[in-house]
């Protein structure tokens, strides 16, 4: 089982568990790859890659975003969850890209996209759907139209590429969310008829079982409400292949679904590359004229000593 949809402590008051414990808990359950994809930010991302590559772990390099197709028409429930991974050195520089047009041209509430800066910056990434949260899921919940929603997901399609744009089953127990159910239900029945792939995530945002009480804490900090145990319905810690497994089991899944969609967790994280070239100048070489450059070569001594 490969994550592809988790957060570390860099989501700032929604997920418990350093870049660091991450990627320990993934070697400890002889995963290959683990993914961080932090709420609305990357501010973790170069502590995770050189951790993970340290540890012998493939790091896959995401972020999750508040998206609205049009600004200036969302409205207060115009937004919806989007999960967005690197697929190479373009789209980790995309990435950034739409984090920092994010908040500078989209900081309502939260920083958020648009379609606009979407179709601007979608080179290199894979992006997918699932969950209540989610575009997708939240048409499903409103009693959209099975076209509509068919239309929608070739419309993510033309834009990202039919390979590009996945649809995600979220692994948590469904006879605790009835819209959960609804939601997962419906995304594999439009999967099959649209023909497109599906992952399984359970969205982690702390590291084992046992983390959880920290977590509703951090929930209850972050909403301004008094802490009270077993507010949050669901597991999130980073879950075993085989606690994956016996969910979807209980959830009603058949074997050969739940295989696929594991194997297909693995072969996405597979054509995964990003790879940083750390540790060099990245400013630009600026040329100046003679003069300046004697006026440095005559200071510079002077001004190292004074910083």
């Amino acid at each position: 089982m490969i994550h592809l949809h988790g957060h570390s402590h860099y989501s700032l008051l929604e997920a418990v568990g350093n870049p660091s414990k991450i990627v320990n808990k993934a070697k400890e359950l002889n995963m290959e790859s683990i993914a961080i994809t932090d709420y609305y930010g990357m501010y973790g991302i170069i502590e995770f890659y050189q951790i993970a590559k340290k540890s012998g772990i493939k790091p896959v390099i995401g972020v999750e975003i508040n998206f609205t197709e049009d600004f200036d028409r969302s409205g207060s429930d115009g937004f919806t969850s989007l999960v967005l991974l690197a697929k190479n050195n373009e789209g980790y520089q995309n990435l950034m890209k739409l984090v920092s047009y994010a908040n500078i041209n989209g900081f309502i509430n939260t920083p958020s996209v648009d379609l606009k800066g979407i179709k601007k910056y979608n080179e290199g990434l894979i992006a997918f759907f699932g969950g209540e949260e989610s575009q997708i899921g939240k048409m499903i919940l409103n009693n959209e139209n099975d076209d509509f929603i068919k239309d929608k997901i070739k419309y993510w399609k033309d834009i990202f590429g039919n390979d590009n744009f996945l649809l995600e089953i979220i692994a948590q127990d469904e006879s605790k969310n009835k819209y959960l159910k609804i939601v997962n239900n419906k995304i594999v029945e439009i999967a099959n008829i649209t023909n497109t792939k599906m992952i399984v995530n359970n969205n982690f945002c702390y590291i084992e079982k046992s983390d959880k009480d920290a977590y509703e804490a951090l929930i209850s900090i972050k909403d301004s409400k008094a802490y009270q145990a077993g507010n949050i319905k669901g597991d999130f810690h980073i879950m075993s292949k085989e606690e994956i497994e016996n969910i979807l089991q209980k959830n009603g899944y058949t074997d050969e679904i739940i295989k696929n969609l594991i194997n297909n967790n693995i072969q996405i994280s597979q054509n995964l590359n990003v790879e940083m070239d750390l540790g060099k100048i990245l400013f630009p070489n600026y040329e100046s004229d003679d003069n300046i450059k004697d006026l440095y070569e005559s200071l510079k001594d002077i001004l190292v000593e004074k910083n």
